[in-house]
């Protein structure tokens, strides 16, 4: 698949498995609304390693999820702060929903088994760097796990062409 036709394969997807149980509850007369949050990220403008598609993306799936009753926090070229900052506000909005999405599209990395991701403005130079310049996944999934019983949805759409490969592995 194209990388398009996998986009819209996800948002397919996602429109399936969030709109058919909706149809099928409100058949039945269900009438509690779930509460559905969703943090939607896309980084693009990285300075040496830009991207075309991650905040495309991130406006395409935005639209898809609040169509099927999300409440969406979209970011666009997150730097390091406002990135640890909108997670941390996530996590208290995914304490008491429902249901609660993480979607992240841009350039990540893994160093010694931990998955970053990289947000813009990262100075990563070498190895050591990348524990203080990009945000660590774990607190994502933290932030996640810290909430009531509910569904959790990660997904991460990271190239791992890491910009600065030539300095390390």
């Amino acid at each position: 698949l194209t990388r398009g036709a996998s986009m819209k394969t996800l948002l397919v997807v996602l429109l399936t498995f969030f709109l058919l149980p909706l149809a099928l509850a409100q058949q039945r007369g269900v009438s509690r609304q779930e509460k559905r949050v969703a943090l939607v990220i896309g980084n693009s403008s990285y300075q040496y390693a830009p991207l075309r598609n991650p905040v495309n993306d991130s406006r395409e799936i935005a639209s898809a999820l609040k169509k099927v009753g999300f409440s969406v926090t979209r970011v666009e070229n997150a730097a390091l702060r406002s990135l640890d900052k909108v997670v941390r506000r996530f996590g208290e909005q995914a304490r008491d929903s429902d249901v609660a999405l993480f979607f992240y599209s841009g350039h990540g990395l893994q160093v010694n088994g931990i998955k970053y991701l990289q947000p813009i403005g990262a100075d990563i130079r070498r190895e050591q760097d990348v524990q203080f310049e990009a945000c660590n996944t774990e607190k994502v999934l933290g932030e996640l796990e810290a909430g009531s019983h509910r569904v959790n949805i990660v997904i991460i759409d990271a190239c791992r062409n890491n910009p600065a490969s030539r300095s390390f592995r």
